[in-house]
């Protein structure tokens, strides 16, 4: 399974996220939580879970069940004096990155509940549009 780009529509309209099985192309689940824009999508290393990043006009993250096809929850992206998320990866199965315009933050997942800790980038300014892991570590 993997998925496939959300959508990007007018604003007050939902976007979608679809995910397909790929072995007979079929979509196995589907959610319509964020406004507008999916700004990024990222599956857990084990395939277990799926994460949705809305785009400036919606700042949720939400947290996919893949196994069970459903949302398990989402959280509004706090951003401070930052801009809106970008990107997203996961750095484990139960923990992801989100970089943006001048902001990273780190979440971690635990049951239906998913907490973010802002990372300090001291006075370094830069707009993140992707996050990669060393594949040897579990940093970014």
């Amino acid at each position: 399974m993997f998925p496939c780009p959300g959508e990007e529509a007018v604003l007050g309209v939902r976007a979608g996220v679809l995910l397909w099985e790929t072995a007979g192309w079929t979509v196995v689940g589907r959610h319509q939580t964020h406004h507008a824009k999916v700004q990024d999508l990222a599956v857990s290393p084990g395939d277990t879970r799926l994460l949705s990043l809305g785009g400036s006009d919606d700042k949720s993250l939400v947290v996919w069940d893949i196994q069970g096809a459903r949302a398990v929850c989402s959280q509004t992206m706090t951003n401070g004096k930052s801009g809106p998320g970008l990107c997203l990866v996961f750095s484990g199965e139960s923990r992801a990155l989100v970089g943006g315009k001048d902001v990273v933050q780190s979440w971690e997942l635990a049951g239906d509940k998913i907490t973010a800790t802002n990372c300090s980038l001291g006075k370094l300014k830069r707009e993140l549009t992707v996050v990669m892991l060393d594949q040897g570590t579990d940093s970014a």
